[in-house]
């Protein structure tokens, strides 16, 4: 059996950097710079707010020299990568199958930025009332569109974004917003909800690409928010009470002290 292209998209990076920018995690750093080292067929994007250092001149040498990757990012993909990357990374929600005429024109609509067709295909994986919608009825609404013309490149995205938003359960926006609240990756363990519930609301977020989840050697698992949402103030979704905001902090303190003997002390690194 002939495969195709296999794509590896981590997001938000930054979150596995430690205070140096060195990656925390030893099994990720080895797989990282094994990555860069040898040959393959392996396609990377890898989004990051900065580059990881890396362990020796050679490895930091080569990933300089990708630097135009990291620029050409915040420009957005070139376009045959933005389309394989939708219909690959899409392909459970339609993307595979759908028509290329239109999925360029959502494609040059968001600017090619990778966080913008996150978004879709966090938004065709939702389930409203057991009837998902299709990538054809997305790009009928005027108000995409209409996005689509604004001067602000990530417009679309942040549409699609605020439509997610507003079908949220009010457990489910606390739970989003606890963690857009500590601005950093979030572990479990501050995050205020019976562990059942809890576990049905993360899985649902994390499907939904409103937020990511990466777990270490330890055990820990993180969460980050979409890349929208944690750069942009007015998609923050709800604002917590003072006494909700407190018992967070507080929170996050006894998990800080519970996790000190680790050699990865730090729960939020």
């Amino acid at each position: 059996m002939q495969l195709g292209n296999v794509w590896i998209a981590p997001d938000n990076f930054e979150s596995w950097l430690d205070e140096e920018r060195r990656i925390a995690d030893a099994e990720i750093s080895v797989w990282f710079e094994t990555a860069l080292e040898r040959g393959h067929q392996a396609r990377l994007i890898l989004t990051s707010q900065f580059l990881p250092v890396l362990s020796s001149r050679e490895l930091q040498s080569k990933l300089k020299r990708l630097q135009k990757i990291d620029d050409g990012i915040d420009g957005g993909l070139p376009e045959p990568d933005a389309l394989n990357l939708l219909r690959n990374k899409g392909c459970d929600c339609g993307l595979a199958e759908a028509d290329e005429t239109l999925l360029r024109k959502f494609i040059r609509g968001v600017h090619r930025i990778p966080s913008a067709m996150e978004s879709l295909i966090g938004y065709l994986s939702e389930d409203e009332n057991h009837h998902r919608i299709t990538f054809a009825q997305v790009m009928r609404d005027a108000e995409l569109q209409a996005a689509f013309q604004s001067p602000d490149r990530e417009a679309g995205g942040q549409y699609l974004i605020k439509k997610q938003l507003a079908r949220l359960k009010p457990e489910e926006l606390e739970v989003l917003s606890a963690i857009a609240f500590f601005g950093m990756a979030t572990p479990r363990e501050v995050l205020l909800a019976e562990e059942r519930q809890l576990t049905a609301i993360l899985n649902r977020l994390e499907k939904n690409r409103l937020l990511s989840a990466q777990g270490d050697s330890f055990g820990v698992w993180r969460y980050t928010v979409q890349t929208y949402i944690a750069q942009n103030e007015k998609l923050q979704t709800i604002s917590l009470p003072s006494d909700y905001a407190d018992e967070l902090m507080d929170l996050g303190v006894q998990a800080y002290e519970k996790a000190s003997h680790r050699l990865a002390s730090d729960l939020f690194k």
